[in-house]
């Protein structure tokens, strides 16, 4: 389990770090944010306890995406919902 949590995390850092660059297009941010989605719709298959959160993770992420294509200036808008989800899985 700790090996998904990590790579989750690890996706949504990316993400994160991604939005915060101005020189990052907004494709690449964009393409962050589904393979971090991609990620964790597979953690979906390994802990059942984590389904709720993990949902959550993937609206967020499809929100954070359909934001950032609409207003691409503003990239790092999103950013904290993502530190609020993360805070919630277990360790």
């Amino acid at each position: 389990m700790n090996k998904e949590k990590d790579d989750i995390i690890t996706a949504i850092e990316d993400i994160l770090q991604l939005a915060k660059e101005s020189s990052v297009s907004t494709e690449e941010t964009s393409s962050a944010a589904e393979s971090a989605l991609l990620i964790i719709k597979d953690f979906n298959n390994y802990s059942k306890d984590l389904k709720a959160l993990s949902e959550e993770l993937q609206a967020e992420i499809l929100k954070f995406n359909i934001y950032i294509n609409e207003f691409p200036e503003k990239q790092c808008f999103s950013g904290n919902s993502f530190i609020y989800y993360l805070q919630l899985l277990p360790s």
